[in-house]
Order: C-alpha cells, then structure tokens, then sequence
C-alpha cells in the first residue's frame, strides 16, 4: 500500500506588512494585536521588513513564531528608509492582498476579516486629481475625481459611483 500524506494547502489571503527601525516595544504591540485577530491564522502572514536597526527585532519576532505564520528581513540602514522596506515586504509576500501598517499600529480583532470583505465587496476604486484650465477666464481650477464599482451589483444593478468636487 502506498503510503501517502494529505498536505493541507491554505492560501494567504492578506499578507500584512510592518516596516521597522528600533521600535521593539511598538512592535510587541502590533503583532500582539495581529495575534489576536478572529481570521484563522493561516490566511494571513505577518512580514516584519527591518530597515537596519541597531536593537535586533529579530526577539521580539521570535516571540511570536507560534502565535503568528511570522517572517522576517533585514537590509542594512543606507538610508533607504521606510519605501525599501515596504518593497521588500511586497517582495515576500505571498497573500493576494497586502495591508500595510505601521511598527506600532494597534488593531482591532476584526482589523484583517473586515479588510478582506471590503476587498471582496469592492472591484474599482480609482482616484485622480487633475487641473482644468479655463481659457476664456484663464483660470485654474483643481478637481478631484472619486470612482467606486460595488462588485455585489456588479451584473444585476451595475451601481457606479462616480464623484467630481473642486478642491
């Protein structure tokens, strides 16, 4: 008989990632809270991006190994900052969504299942600003432009909301 073993395939939904630089104690705090979200643990993972701190985060990270599916990555501090960091943590992530907070952020519970219901409920969001000249008056005018498809109605009712307001 051949012997075979039943892997278990959960995709991550949402990878979350935290930049950091010396901030262990607000980063305790964060992934405590990421620890205690109602969305099973194995639909999102927990990237912690180290931007070359000089106090290692690497025991507060081990702190929560079992709590949380956790990864880690350091570059060395040449001033990159907060942009490569968030780009690396992109780099790593293997969820289909990826929700950005930063070292120190305290979430609700339902901080994760809410965000995937709204990424669920909502197909489009585009936003632009864009400048209108007048050429009879001369005059610059600055517009917003807000554009929302709700994916619920997506065939039935196909609800648009379309905003356009000065600024």
């Amino acid at each position: 008989m051949l012997n075979m073993r039943v892997i278990s395939m959960n995709k991550i939904k949402i990878s979350v990632i935290i930049p950091t630089f010396n901030r262990n104690n607000l980063l305790k705090k964060s992934l405590k809270s990421l620890s205690e979200q109602s969305l099973n643990r194995n639909e999102y993972e927990v990237i912690i991006c180290d931007d070359g701190s000089y106090e290692s985060a690497v025991t507060i990270v081990k702190e929560f190994e079992n709590k949380l599916n956790i990864k880690y990555c350091y570059h060395s501090n040449k001033g990159y900052r907060v942009a490569l960091a968030r780009n690396e943590g992109i780099y790593l992530a293997k969820g289909e969504i990826c929700a950005f907070i930063d070292c120190g952020m305290i979430v609700i519970p339902e901080f994760l299942e809410n965000h995937l219901k709204l990424h669920k409920k909502i197909i489009i969001i585009i936003y632009c600003t864009f400048n209108l000249v007048s050429k009879i008056l001369g005059a610059v005018h600055k517009y917003n432009f807000y554009y929302v498809w709700d994916n619920n109605s997506y065939l039935e009712n196909s609800f648009c909301l379309s905003i356009l307001h000065q600024s």
